[in-house]
């Protein structure tokens, strides 16, 4: 895929594939990068992992994390990993000593546009493509955590084509809180993409939603309206220590800064009179 329109959310700390990769730098991984940081997934992460990545000239550093599907690897150029806009792209690495650098490929389809919203039933998705080239086939695919991902649809491709091409495909069973959408492009010879991730709220009344469950920085709540009463956050660990506390007035999307918090498993406790929550979150 090329360069897509889209805005890059911080839920987009989550991957796109790369599934091209020589025997050196191993096959299977899923990178995204918005020129300040890249995010990695291995189907089967090598030992160790490769120390740095380098892409069009600028040097990624490995930070932190697993490179499994749960947990990606990250790669920073720059401390500051929000903002930039999505790259979407495929190609092949080449591996010296412990660094693999990035060479272009062909891309399969030209992703102009993919969108999700609100419609009667469920959640409505739309995409445009500007070409494609070999493109058997999307899945698409819903997660509730951003992490582990189900496929609720697939639409036939349109083969090789120069011509704008059109797509929709309705969710009519979405699921409670934040539901996560993603296209997953396949070829005719097995070659696959992902899409950007999209998100759409579907909430019971009276509820706050905690989001996204993966966290790099900013862990935001979804008040409801009718909510008059300060939000208080507090995070735990897992043995329960109290490691950060705020309280916030307003509605509809507050957003708290975590950026102190080490890598790990959380407990995300809110309170807005006499609605509670208890959500597990992942630092990264």
């Amino acid at each position: 895929m090329k360069k897509s329109s889209l805005p890059i959310f911080l839920i987009v700390l989550f991957a796109l594939p790369l599934s091209q990769l020589n025997a050196q730098c191993p096959g299977g991984a899923q990178l995204l990068t918005n020129n300040k940081c890249m995010y990695v997934t291995w189907a089967s992460p090598p030992a160790p992992l490769p120390t740095s990545l380098i892409y069009n000239g600028a040097t990624f550093n490995y930070d932190s994390g697993a490179g499994t599907s749960g947990i990606p690897a990250v790669y920073r150029a720059s401390q500051n990993c929000s903002g930039g806009t999505p790259e979407l792209f495929t190609g092949t690495f080449t591996m010296s000593g412990n660094t693999c650098t990035y060479a272009a490929g062909s891309l399969p389809i030209e992703l102009q546009r993919f969108s999700v919203e609100i419609s009667n039933p469920g959640a409505k998705l739309t995409w445009l493509t500007a070409s494609e080239l070999d493109n058997e086939k999307f899945f698409i695919e819903r997660s509730g955590d951003g992490r582990e991902y189900k496929i609720i649809g697939e639409m036939a491709g349109k083969g090789t084509t120069n011509e704008a091409q059109y797509y929709s495909f309705v969710d009519e069973k979405p699921l409670q809180g934040v539901n996560y959408y993603r296209l997953k492009q396949v070829d005719f010879d097995g070659n696959f993409e992902y899409s950007p991730v999209q998100t759409l709220l579907f909430r019971k009344d009276g509820e706050i939603v905690v989001y996204p469950t993966i966290v790099e920085q900013v862990l935001n709540l979804d008040v409801p309206e009718t909510m008059e009463e300060a939000t208080s956050l507090k995070v735990y660990t897992i043995q329960g220590a109290l490691v950060y506390q705020a309280s916030m007035e307003g509605t509809g999307k507050l957003t708290f800064d975590l950026p102190a918090l080490s890598a790990g498993q959380y407990v995300a406790e809110v309170l807005n009179g006499q609605t509670a929550s208890r959500t597990i979150i992942m630092k990264q």
